[in-house]
Order: C-alpha cells, then structure tokens, then sequence
C-alpha cells in the first residue's frame, strides 16, 4: 500500500483519533473508543485494525532497518 503520507500521520495516537471522529462520530473519545472495542463493536474494531495494521507496518519497516545496519 503505497501512501502519500507520514508513518506519523497513520499511526499515531492524534491519527487514530482523527480517523475514530471520521469513521465514527466527532464528538467521541479514544478511551470511549477503546471501551467500544472490549464489547466487540464492529465499526470500532475496523477501525482499529486498520490503525493497528499501519502501527505494524512502520515497526516492520524499522525492524527491516535496524537489520541492514548489522548486516
């Protein structure tokens, strides 16, 4: 998936609370968000996916750097 945007921008706890007020509605919390999410809130664990996928992504790319510097 190629972006046009910062890992930052994707995976940040400030974009995951962009995207909740987006896919959600405005006025809710990431800590009402994640309650959401204990009660198997469809929507909301969508989301969540999508956040935790960009939050694995940018650790594997790290990941993926930090071994070409021992190699």
């Amino acid at each position: 998936m190629d972006t046009d945007t910062t890992y930052e921008q994707r995976a940040s706890t400030i974009a995951l609370d962009r995207k909740i007020k987006a896919e959600m509605y405005e006025g809710l919390s990431v800590i009402e968000f994640f309650d959401l999410c204990k009660r198997d809130d469809s929507t909301a664990l969508k989301v969540l996916d999508e956040w935790l996928y960009e939050v694995a992504r940018g650790i594997v790319n790290l990941l993926c750097i930090f071994r070409s510097l021992n190699t």
